[in-house]
């Protein structure tokens, strides 16, 4: 069985409060240029390209704090050596 190693929301973890900050930042943005992004564009496929372009720092930011998590709340995966 896979087991991912997802810990908790913890509030008093900063890595947590960025992540928190960062997807209510995205939201926003997205909220506001959702029509402009997707003018002309069918489909959730072909509107998620722009959107993924639009927050690709956020994104990126977000990459790095998932992949920390983990390591600092001192959560292993377990199963995942039958992917790598």
């Amino acid at each position: 069985m896979l087991e991912l190693p997802i810990p908790k929301f913890n509030p008093e973890n900063l890595g947590h409060k960025r992540l928190v900050e960062l997807a209510r930042n995205c939201r926003s943005r997205i909220r506001s240029k959702l029509s402009e992004l997707s003018k002309g564009l069918t489909g959730i496929g072909r509107i998620r390209q722009p959107v993924k372009e639009e927050l690709e720092v956020e994104i990126e930011e977000i990459d790095r704090l998932v992949g920390r998590i983990p390591v600092e709340e001192g959560v292993s995966a377990r199963g995942l050596e039958d992917f790598e």
